[in-house]
């Protein structure tokens, strides 16, 4: 039984690897905050500075492709993923109502980029993809340089029974990925708190 097991794992895995494992695919990584309703705000302007990628590998890079065994292909996202995540912030915030400028602001809006991937794990009959990201923001006074607010956003993102490592899964994760580290912000009391003391 143990060894039917082991060879049904391994099929499963040699399945998971597409034809076009060995090459890169680029995908686009979109955000809709037209879901969240505006709130009544009376802060100042914001600053959102594009955040700083620290994960340590390529700006665009997403994942590599491959499940039990990593291969040379990579799933990349059309421009820097911590672009990325710096758009969806900007559009979360104009869409809760909060005004967002490029200068003259209240408040500047840093960020580090942890974590930002996905990866298969192979079961007895099918594969689960497993994403996860980590945003660690930081709400500063932009004329004294003063920290008003400092929190790490995480999220996690799960789609269960694969039978092939594909482009529209992978896409469909790191969605899913932006969408809950905004819901995180959108949701954030500390951070509706710290603007409320305009400076």
């Amino acid at each position: 039984m143990v060894k039917l097991r082991s060879i049904a794992v391994l099929l499963l895995s040699l399945a998971l690897v597409s034809a076009c494992a060995f090459t890169d695919s680029t995908l686009k990584v979109d955000y809709n905050a037209s879901k969240h309703a505006k709130i009544s705000v009376s802060a100042g302007k914001i600053n959102v500075v594009k955040f700083t990628d620290q994960r340590g590998v390529e700006p665009a890079l997403l994942a590599h492709k491959g499940a039990a065994y990593r291969t040379s292909g990579k799933y990349y996202s059309d421009k820097d993923v911590a672009s990325v995540v710096t758009d969806a912030t900007k559009a979360l915030l104009a869409q809760l109502g909060y005004t967002v400028v490029d200068d003259a602001a209240d408040f500047r809006l840093s960020g580090d980029l942890l974590k930002f991937d996905s990866q298969v794990a192979v079961g007895f009959w099918s594969g689960t993809l497993d994403g996860s990201a980590q945003l660690n923001l930081k709400l500063t006074d932009a004329k004294n340089g003063s920290i008003m607010w400092n929190e790490m956003l995480a999220a996690t993102a799960k789609k269960e029974g694969l039978q092939i490592d594909a482009d529209d899964h992978r896409k469909e994760v790191a969605d899913m990925l932006l969408d809950e580290l905004m819901n995180k912000l959108a949701a954030s009391s500390t951070f509706k708190e710290a603007l409320s003391k305009r400076p």
